[in-house]
């Protein structure tokens, strides 16, 4: 049996490459001929452009002299060097390390790959605001005729659709044969409304920490506590250096560019590639994040780690941490750790939901 996946596996970022590696990896282990289709989109390909050094210099020359305009790129490109650096790991990751088919360019192409089965997901594919509205790519829309064609731990980034997009996109999921979403408030929404679908995990769960120890790069940190998160309240990397203190940590810090407004006690690393955030995750002592995979990755690992509450988006961390007994581990500053987290309990209601989202696929895939 061929499966196609659809999915953001060339964005470079972290979460959306590697449950893409995840899916796909599951499913070869279990036997099934799994592939990542090959379609980009611009809009998505295009934010994630290494930066040259004329980026900086037509950034600065509008309002500044030639000189002034020179030393102020110079500064910013060699601020950013080790995002160009990050880049090659990612394009690296992506073309070595992902099992993909061989390149297409429009929805009408990928008839001609010759697939059994296409599946959906995971990441937010259905987020209008990441898409430019729905994109019907990610519905399996446009293609597969008479094919079967599964959505898998899908998510639009909320747990509900706006009244006045539902007709559009209940037409789109309509194409479906069968929904598994990821956020439970996002399945409860679909199913009160007649679409019928269950709650997976992400697909990063699909492996324990041994199958993605397998592909860690080497790093020459120990004895640290990492942070990884996105617009952060302003106390956030001040409450971060109290409390590693108290835990005699240094502090690790993955980010996407170098940062002038933290703390240089911070060590920020801004050239990790998807497998050098593997090793960080793998080798942190304490974690703490804002973000869902970050919360995952630090589950996976069994590590101790405190959950900060993002503005927006949270629905997905608070499905996941309700779903493994775990909502104790969010604060909101001002961190403390009270108990430590049991990963016996954990790892075994992660078992079960690991087993519920297997059965979902395996259940679902066949050739009509």
């Amino acid at each position: 049996m061929k499966i196609g996946i659809i999915t953001f596996h060339y964005a470079h970022n972290y979460g959306a490459v590697l449950q893409a590696y995840a899916l796909s990896t599951r499913l070869c282990l279990e036997g099934y001929d799994a592939k990542i289709i090959d379609l980009r989109r611009s809009f998505i390909y295009n934010q994630y452009l290494p930066l040259e050094f004329s980026y900086f210099y037509n950034n600065y020359r509008e309002n500044n002299s030639i000189v002034l305009s020179l030393l102020k790129s110079c500064k910013c490109y060699w601020n950013n060097r080790k995002r160009n650096v990050q880049w090659k790991r990612f394009d690296k990751f992506i073309n070595k390390q992902l099992p993909t088919t061989k390149r297409v360019y429009k929805i009408e192409d990928i008839d001609k790959l010759k697939l059994d089965v296409y599946i959906s997901g995971s990441d937010q594919i259905w987020n209008k605001k990441l898409t430019n509205g729905f994109d019907p790519l990610y519905f399996c829309n446009g293609f597969g005729v008479d094919k079967q064609k599964l959505a898998y731990a899908a998510s639009n980034g909320s747990e509900l659709v706006e009244k006045s997009k539902l007709e559009e996109f209940n037409s789109l999921i309509s194409n479906f044969d069968a929904i598994s979403v990821r956020e439970k408030g996002l399945s409860d929404f679909l199913n009160a409304n007649g679409i019928k679908s269950v709650n997976v995990l992400d697909p990063i769960f699909l492996l324990d920490k041994n199958d993605w120890a397998k592909i860690c790069s080497p790093i020459s940190y120990s004895d640290y506590l990492l942070t990884y998160s996105f617009s952060e309240e302003p106390s956030f990397f001040s409450d971060v250096l109290d409390f590693a203190k108290l835990k005699g940590l240094k502090v690790v810090s993955i980010l996407f560019h170098h940062r002038d407004d933290i703390d240089t006690d911070i060590i920020q690393i801004t050239d990790a590639g998807p497998m050098e955030f593997l090793a960080y995750f793998r080798n942190a002592s304490f974690v703490i994040t804002n973000s869902f995979h970050g919360t995952a990755f630090s589950i996976l690992n069994e590590k101790q780690f405190i959950c900060v509450p993002p503005r927006k988006g949270r629905g997905r961390i608070d499905s996941l941490l309700k779903s493994l007994g775990l909502t104790s581990r969010i604060q909101n500053g001002a961190f403390h750790m009270d108990d430590s987290i049991d990963y016996k309990y954990v790892l075994s209601e992660l078992n079960v939901l690991r087993a519920s989202s297997m059965s979902f696929l395996k259940s679902n895939l066949k050739i009509k």
